[in-house]
């Protein structure tokens, strides 16, 4: 849903975006922001939708708004944000549920008037609030499920969660450990990582489970020696935010690199690119996470020139007895070293596919075959 939110602030040319949900008070609660850099003061956080307000109407015609110059405008509650919260444009679209319901706001604002407004950006916001509207539960019983939901990771991260556990990148030439990839584990039977982390984003507390993640994970620094990294995954949004730098901040040069995971896509390159490049200046590298699944393709590796490129284990799976998979190997390792970036093969877990690495040039492997993550650090050479 962030890059929802991204989309239509891109669009409309705000520097913020998100979305409210409706409470029983006629009140609207901030679920959810997208922002271009900090911009926490032109989020409304708590806005009031009772009959006569700009949000109220809206939601109750069901039809969106574009406000060009906000102290001007005619709604007093939109002066009043101007006032209070500097805003300068301000934008609108009633999230509608598939039942008929209101499920709240998409809201959009930038300190700075528009020029002129225009029809289409209404109503290109209201096609992203439909969007969003398919991505939400229509009825009261699944709400309580979302509640139970955003209860259950609130408490996971509040009781210090989540668990981390260890697993190494070996340099297949001399059997050394090069990197250390920090892995999130959750309570037995309550579902993996990609289901804890897909329900932590539908409730807004993404970002939350993943810093969770990354501060528990830097936790092992002072035992990694020299000259391994340790390695931590982070989703583009999160990056993008600089939710993560003020962890970072703390972490010695050359001691971390930051996985960019596949499963959301980039809409805003050239902000990825600029924090990026801050990190590196921090000595942070850059690796691609599972490239060849999900969004991560060609144009991420070249857009983000990494320092690592990961193959996805269903690339590597085959790679000893499909040729095929070798040529997609061979090719991966060529592009690589055409942008400066090491190559490392994911999911090894037969000799057989170590030795066929090796052969066609790729550096670094991690698998079950090589070592099974464990809670403890793994750094003997093999």
């Amino acid at each position: 849903m962030l890059g929802l939110l991204a989309a239509a602030r891109h669009r409309l040319g705000m520097e913020v975006s998100w979305l409210d949900r409706r409470t029983q008070d006629h009140g609207l609660v901030t679920d959810l922001v997208d922002a271009q850099g900090s911009l926490p003061g032109l989020v409304p956080g708590f806005a009031d939708c009772s009959p006569g307000t700009t949000t109220g109407d809206a939601m109750h015609h069901r039809r969106p708004f574009v406000v060009a110059t906000a102290d001007r405008c005619a709604w007093p509650d939109v002066r009043e944000l101007a006032s209070r919260n500097g805003a300068g444009a301000y934008a609108g679209a009633p999230v509608v549920l598939c039942n008929g319901s209101v499920y709240g706001m998409l809201g959009c604002a930038s300190r700075s008037p528009m020029p002129v407004p225009r029809e289409r950006d209404a109503k290109f916001l209201a096609l992203l609030a439909g969007v969003l509207a398919d991505c939400l539960w229509p009825s009261p019983a699944t709400a309580q499920t979302r509640d139970q939901i955003w209860l259950r990771v609130h408490l996971l991260i509040d009781a210090g969660g989540p668990d981390i556990v260890y697993q190494p990148v070996y340099d297949v030439v001399d059997g050394s450990v090069a990197v250390v990839e920090a892995l999130s584990r959750f309570p037995a039977g309550s579902g993996g990582p990609e289901r804890w982390f897909f329900d932590a984003e539908t409730v807004g507390l993404g970002r939350e489970l993943e810093t969770a993640a990354v501060r528990n994970a830097l936790r092992v620094l002072p035992d990694l020696p020299a000259p391994a990294v340790l390695s931590v995954n982070a989703s583009p949004p999160v990056i993008a935010s600089r939710g993560l730098n003020e962890l970072f901040a703390a972490v010695p040069a050359g001691h971390l690199a930051v996985e960019v995971t596949e499963h959301a896509r980039i809409d805003d390159y050239a902000s990825v690119r600029v924090i990026r490049d801050e990190l590196r200046g921090q000595g942070i590298q850059i690796a691609l996470d599972d490239f060849g699944a999900g969004y991560c393709g060609l144009q991420r590796m070249l857009e983000l020139r990494p320092d690592y490129v990961k193959i996805d284990r269903a690339l590597i799976s085959k790679i000893d007895v499909d040729p095929a998979y070798e040529v997609l190997a061979r090719a991966v390792v060529t592009l690589s070293k055409e942008i400066g970036a090491s190559v490392i093969a994911e999911g090894i877990e037969t000799a057989a596919q170590l030795d066929r690495v090796s052969r066609v040039g790729i550096r670094y492997a991690q698998g079950f075959h090589l070592a099974r993550p464990s809670r403890r650090l793994a750094l003997a050479s093999r």
